[in-house]
């Protein structure tokens, strides 16, 4: 049986009057003026982005020995970051969090893939590897991204064959038994262009301190791939498919309880096909993607002993509990400039996400009994959104003022088991 919940239309006007005085703007210099893209859906300068910014380019992650998102993201000061274990991380940006199960339906820091919806904001499943640039929004963004960005919109750009370095390989070992290799090609010509990348890495349990005892059950292992196809139609279109899948795998799990058999599998799947062009005379621009995300959490939860304050108490001989969520969706963004210094963006998104949990646990003679934590239901989702905002430059480009309107709709249904 099925029951449809209607989700109330939003119309939501974000930056409605979101002023940037320029005055000066020649004399910056810097990372100021890189090209930045995320907050606004359209390339501009950073200088004239009525927001708090930041750019993690190819550099700094190429220098950086980050395992995972999160580490890569922590050392720049993006945010705070609580991490339970090497696969279970949650954000906060100005006091806004994600879940901490990574859930990003249920948080208020949006993360994006290649800009659109990653399927997790648990960012420690991710590999730094295959990265080209992060871009972060610190605080609401605009109406492109709807109210699920009041912390901020973390925008990770996966590498293709247009932008990344040659072929080239690396391996690094750290402490514990740390070790992470990573391998990638690309090539291609005026037309034609191509990458391919691979990344693994593993840890073992870790010690607490010099002398310390070995803490049992804090390994883990990493595996990732990433491909890219692109294809330049001519000067002003070109079509690009990106495919790409990360995971962490027999992360240990602890728990409150210094848990020494609890697993984690988590996974991030996806492939995008997108289609960007202009005009010749800049006049118009268009933007359509397609994309497919496969995110999967697979728990191995045993608790034999279940600690309740001082006291031990009898648990489970087993607990499984997997977690898929599928989504497919497409954006199409056109663009226009109607007068001088004017720049007109449109939005249509459309999204089907379909959630489905399967969870069994046996708990010993006098264990708990019933539902905990975590626990979702099966459900289908279909949401839509039409959107526009409005730049226009005045006075020598010295002030730009923005404006915009977001309309939400969405259906949810819950499905039987």
């Amino acid at each position: 049986m099925r029951t449809f919940f209607p989700l109330p239309a939003r119309l939501g006007v974000l930056s409605l009057l979101s002023l940037v005085a320029a005055d000066g703007m020649a004399q910056e210099t810097g990372a100021l003026t890189h090209i930045f893209v995320t907050a606004t859906a359209r390339p501009e300068e950073r200088g004239r982005i009525a927001a708090t910014t930041q750019v993690i380019d190819r550099a700094a992650i190429e220098r950086s020995g980050a395992k995972s998102v999160t580490d890569l993201l922590a050392e720049n000061a993006v945010g705070f970051f609580s991490e339970w274990t090497a696969a279970q991380t949650s954000i906060n940006i100005r006091g806004a969090t994600s879940d901490g199960q990574g859930r990003d339906y249920k948080g208020q820091v949006l993360v994006l893939l290649n800009g659109r919806r990653a399927g997790t904001a648990n960012i420690s499943k991710l590999s730094a590897n295959e990265v080209e640039r992060i871009e972060i929004v610190r605080g609401p963004a605009s109406v492109i991204y709807g109210s699920q960005n009041m912390g901020g919109v973390i925008n990770i750009i996966m590498k293709s064959g247009f932008n990344a370095p040659p072929t080239q390989a690396g391996v690094s070992i750290g402490s514990w038994g740390g070790v992470q290799s990573n391998a990638q090609t690309s090539g291609g010509n005026d037309r034609f262009d191509w990458y391919v990348g691979v990344s693994g890495g593993q840890r073992d349990d870790y010690e607490s301190g010099k002398g310390g005892s070995t803490l049992a059950n804090t390994s883990w292992e990493r595996r990732g791939a990433a491909g890219s196809l692109g294809f330049q139609v001519d000067d002003f279109n070109r079509i690009e498919l990106k495919l790409r899948t990360d995971g962490i795998y027999n992360a240990g799990f602890r728990g409150s309880g210094a848990n020494t058999i609890s697993k984690d599998d988590r996974t991030n799947a996806s492939a995008d096909l997108t289609y960007e062009g202009r005009t010749s005379d800049d006049r118009m621009g268009w933007m359509t993607q397609i994309y497919s995300v496969a995110d999967e959490d697979e728990f191995k939860w045993a608790s034999p002993v279940v600690r309740s304050g001082t006291q031990a108490v009898p648990g489970t001989s087993s607990d499984y509990n997997d977690r898929k969520l599928d989504i497919l969706g497409a954006r199409f963004q056109p663009r226009f400039k109607l007068a001088t210094g004017n720049d007109l963006l449109l939005g249509c998104d459309w999204e089907r996400s379909q959630l489905r949990s399967n969870r069994v646990r046996v708990a010993l003679s006098g264990g708990p009994v019933g539902q905990v934590a975590p626990y979702d239901n099966n459900q289908t989702e279909h949401v839509s959104a039409l959107y526009f905002e409005d730049a226009q430059k005045f006075w020598g480009d010295r002030l730009t003022v923005r404006g915009g309107a977001r309309r939400t709709e969405g259906k949810t249904s819950f499905d039987s088991p």
